[in-house]
């Protein structure tokens, strides 16, 4: 007789000689029922038990997060901001990107990240300063490091030494979320929210103060050019403000688009990552009479955009980085995708023959770009991680927390 072959149900069920037949397998339940019913009394059992001596375990929650959403607003409890006492943390989702020189500093969750790529193969982490907030955007200038920091407003880092970084001072807005700054002279220009446009004066960097407001729906990104701020205000599309007096800043126009995310001025072009709708191409020669350009449909959703000679590099969601040649604006065409790298573009910056990809839980991807047409991978940064669990150690829980890193923090249990 052949042996019986199992099918995929049957996998853990041994082997067996010949069929077995109705009876047997009648036989087979009546004598598994009694286990089964004996297993759910325990069960039950248990569980009625500590449930009535709950009171005497007092676990006090620590934080929490939804792991399907990137959004600070699903963390909660979690921060320094809201009166936790983080021990230590380790890795966090990659947002954003800015290279000086030979280095690139990082926003891995509330971390700022300095990455030496004096050899572009092999970017080596030299320095790490950790925030209150969310690191969203980071702007150079000088010897400081200005953050977007979420709900912490403006951060400003001594960054003299790469490998020391230093928070020096800050500022926050009565209301809304730092998404992104940019800064001009004294001043740095944030992007917060449902707070439209703050401005503040950065003279004194330790101690930053308010300066300015221009209320717009929901800014998330500014770029700055001559006497005006461009902000990409979500679902309102592409706002201009004159800020020519930073105490005054008034409207100088606006053009509707579907979601802009993210906006660039090169030349006489803002060019505005709108979400599902792709790239759009804006004359913004004379603020005053903005007139529409070109479009190109990006396979992904646009949430980052930077400009480079002819080139756009668009961050593109979960379809990674798209490269528009838009040597003529009007008539914007695809150069290349890279979608190598595993996760969602965020943000992307270009430096000499490289693009930073932030590719958030995947860390950062340095792109060789020298032919846009045919993109490759040069190295990448990942010391983000994912994982789900958690170990206790005495009075720790070594939790692996993905969008926020590694996080070592005090469980309280209290008997």
């Amino acid at each position: 007789m052949q042996k019986q072959k199992l099918s995929p149900k049957n996998k853990f069920k041994k082997e067996s000689v010949g069929e077995i037949t109705k009876t047997e397998v009648l036989l087979m339940k009546s004598k598994l029922n009694p286990s089964i019913y004996f297993g759910i009394v325990i069960f039950c059992t248990i569980m009625m038990i500590g449930i009535s001596s709950a009171e005497e375990l007092n676990v006090n929650l620590i934080g929490q997060f939804n792991e399907s959403n990137y959004s600070d607003v699903t963390i909660t409890n979690t921060l320094v901001t809201h009166g936790q006492n983080f021990s230590s943390h380790f890795g966090g989702s990659v947002s954003n990107a800015v290279v000086v020189e030979n280095y690139v500093y990082l926003g891995q969750g509330q971390d700022m990240v300095v990455l030496d790529i004096t050899d572009i193969s092999n970017p080596l982490e030299v320095g790490k300063v950790t925030t209150p907030s969310l690191v969203n955007n980071i702007a150079i200038s000088g010897n400081y490091a200005y953050l977007a920091n979420g709900d912490n407003g403006l951060l400003i880092v001594d960054i003299s030494n790469p490998a020391l970084p230093a928070i020096l001072g800050s500022y926050a807005y009565n209301s809304g979320y730092a998404y992104n700054v940019a800064v001009a002279g004294n001043y740095t220009y944030i992007a917060y929210g449902n707070s439209g446009l703050i401005i503040v004066n950065i003279s004194n960097p330790s101690v930053p103060t308010f300066k300015g407001r221009y209320d717009t729906f929901n800014a998330k990104s500014i770029a700055l050019s001559e006497n005006y701020a461009y902000v990409a205000d979500d679902k309102n599309g592409l706002v201009i403000i004159n800020v020519t007096n930073p105490a005054a800043p008034r409207s100088a126009n606006s053009y509707a688009t579907i979601k802009a995310n993210s906006v660039t001025i090169s030349s006489n072009y803002a060019y505005v990552a709108d979400d599902n709708n792709g790239l759009v191409i804006i004359n913004v020669t004379n603020p005053k009479a903005l007139t529409y350009t070109g479009r190109y449909d990006t396979p992904g959703n646009a949430s980052g955009v930077t400009v480079s000679d002819n080139y756009a590099y668009i961050a593109d969601g979960d379809k990674g980085l798209s490269i528009v040649n838009i040597t003529d604006p009007s008539k914007p065409t695809k150069a290349a995708v890279y979608n190598s790298t595993a996760g969602h573009a965020y943000s992307v910056v270009v430096s000499d023959n490289y693009a930073y990809v932030a590719f958030g839980r995947s860390g950062l991807a340095i792109v060789d770009i020298s032919n846009p047409s045919a993109p490759k991978l040069a190295s990448a940064y990942d010391n983000s991680g994912y994982a789900s669990g958690v170990a206790i150690s005495g009075n720790y829980a070594y939790i692996a927390y993905g969008y926020m890193g590694f996080v070592e923090n005090l469980l309280l249990i209290l008997f």
